[in-house]
């Protein structure tokens, strides 16, 4: 048995609000999941459920005071603000990455946060 380490590949996928970031990484994960381990990663939000979304599927819906709680722990990546609501990815999920997972993860993340997280 090889000592080789898997370790999974992160896909950064970053866009202007609108742009069919969703749209596209619900298409890959549908082609794609039959043939390799991929999760998408469910990151944070303020704003409230549209109503087709689901918590924890689509993403954790949080109050501003939970979001900024989270922040001074440390507990995300990146964060960014669009239209009054804020987005964060956690730190853990890239963590896992990181680590031994052998699973694939598309992140959503601002330019920003892609480059803190280099």
């Amino acid at each position: 048995m090889s000592n080789v380490q898997k370790t999974g590949k992160l896909f950064v996928v970053s866009a202007s609000s609108g742009a069919g970031k969703t749209s596209l990484v619900n298409h890959a994960l549908e082609r794609l999941s039959g043939s390799i381990s991929i999760q998408r990663v469910v990151t944070y939000t303020t704003r409230a459920p549209r109503a087709h979304e689901v918590q924890g599927k689509d993403y954790f819906f949080i109050s501003h005071d939970e979001f900024n709680k989270k922040i001074k722990e440390g507990f995300f990546l990146e964060t960014s603000s669009y239209d009054d609501h804020l987005y964060g990815s956690p730190q853990v999920q890239y963590d896992l990455l990181r680590g031994t997972s052998h699973c694939h993860r598309p992140f959503f993340l601002s330019f920003w946060g892609y480059q803190k997280s280099r």
